[in-house]
């Protein structure tokens, strides 16, 4: 069983009503420079419900069958109950990996080294709806009414390095860099950004070959000069 519909199957055990919104995805995604990167997951559940049915104590992550090694953190906001987690990434092909493992749909995150600039493009492409009919036909009988965008908020927070050069989310802070999406979970994921980073190595290596060209320079003509005295004086 896939992890959505294991994470599908866990919500609908916790919930004997339809409530519109009662439950909420977060993952926060910070890509540095040289590759590594911040990844935040958050579940919430409404706090009404996490007390109704106590769920409260349990680790929510496994739940959904999203293996974690780090810390998880609680904390109650807007009438929410949340779980965190945090994880530290040292390369691209780590954070691939992670994300296709929660099977949001395929992840394509690669980096292009440049002279001038350095090329981040981040992109994840569903193939198919969060929940799909045959989750809705299965669990429908339990919540009465299944609503896929209405009963789960999703949100998902990109940061690129550099300057953004591309996106297609739903929201952009410029000076943090901070691309939002609020994807509907009735429909395939679609997450697409691309920035660049300009190597600053390059200003002193281009001072370094200008001088050493003005060098050069100086001392072929302070050669020629040279020598065009002793023609002269020879004549």
């Amino acid at each position: 069983m896939r992890a959505r519909r294991i994470g599908l199957a866990f919500l609908a055990a916790v919930s004997s009503v339809f409530l519109s919104g009662c439950f909420a995805g977060r993952l926060r995604c910070e890509v540095h420079p040289d590759g590594s990167s911040d990844l935040r997951l958050g579940l919430g559940i409404d706090t009404e419900l996490a007390h109704l049915t106590g769920v409260g104590g349990r680790n929510w992550f496994e739940e959904l069958g999203v293996e974690v090694d780090a810390e998880i953190q609680k904390e109650v906001a807007d009438g929410m109950n949340w779980q965190y987690t945090d994880l530290k990434l040292k390369t691209l092909e780590e954070l691939q990996e992670k994300i296709n493992e929660m099977d949001w749909g395929e992840a394509s995150i690669a980096k292009q080294n440049g002279i001038l600039f350095d090329t981040f493009e981040f992109r994840v492409k569903g193939t198919e709806p969060l929940f799909d009919e045959e989750d809705a036909a299965k669990f429908e009988s339990e919540l009465v009414e299944f609503d896929p965008a209405g009963y789960v908020d999703l949100t998902w927070e990109l940061i690129l390095p550099g300057e953004v050069l591309e996106h297609n989310g739903s929201h952009f802070d410029p000076e943090t860099n901070l691309i939002t999406w609020y994807p509907d979970a009735s429909e395939s994921l679609t997450i697409y950004a691309r920035s660049r980073v300009f190597n600053a190595w390059v200003i002193p290596v281009a001072l370094v070959v200008l001088l050493a060209g003005l060098a050069i320079g100086a001392g072929i003509v302070v050669l020629a000069v040279i020598y065009l005295s002793r023609d002269r004086r020879r004549a």
